[in-house]
């Protein structure tokens, strides 16, 4: 019976993990590339930026977006205070939705790496499967995929609030948009 049980704790932490691990692969947009993709299209056509960041949920664009949304709803104004006050917390507001998905897949990944753990555990007390400690090391591959991407996706925030935010305000004080 505990065999049973150990083996179905493997299974379930592999399942827990591959459902958060599948979703954050197909997520992955990598920082420079999109930096530098979002910033031409500020400079070039702001609104076809408006809809590009629609297609970056999970990531800083979701922030940027939020912030050119909060930009547009200001009237037309073109005062640098005015917009830059506007644009920083709604950034702010947008880029902390992004990051809490992403803890959200790191804490399922954690329940998934607890039950793994706990197969291996149970595992040892009839002798060594190789099965489940295979099957907690994929896990554990998973959680520090997720753990790595989660801070890649923090810095990403704050390197964006840096470098993308006032190219969003210089669009609003040009009157681009």
């Amino acid at each position: 019976m505990e065999t049973l049980i150990s083996y179905g704790l493997g299974v379930i932490g592999v399942v827990m993990t591959a459902m958060v691990v599948i979703p954050a692969l197909s997520n992955s947009m990598p920082y420079p590339s999109t930096r530098l993709m979002i910033t031409n299209l500020l400079r070039t056509n702001p609104r076809q930026a408006e809809l590009a960041c629609k297609t970056g949920e999970g990531t800083f664009l979701e922030g940027i977006g939020s912030a050119i949304k909060t930009a547009a709803m200001l009237g037309g104004s073109r005062d640098p205070g005015m917009i830059q006050k506007a644009t920083i917390p709604s950034y702010d507001a947008g880029a902390a939705v992004a990051v809490q998905k992403w803890k959200g897949y790191l804490m399922k990944a954690k329940l998934g790496a607890m039950a793994a753990g706990g197969s291996v555990v149970l595992g040892f007390q009839k002798g060594t499967p190789i099965l489940l400690i295979i099957l907690a090391l994929a896990v554990g591959a998973g959680y520090g995929f997720l753990f790595l991407r989660t801070n890649e996706v923090e810095r990403s925030m704050v390197l964006a609030r840096r470098e993308v935010l006032p190219e969003v305000d210089r669009v609003f004080i040009d009157g681009r948009y």
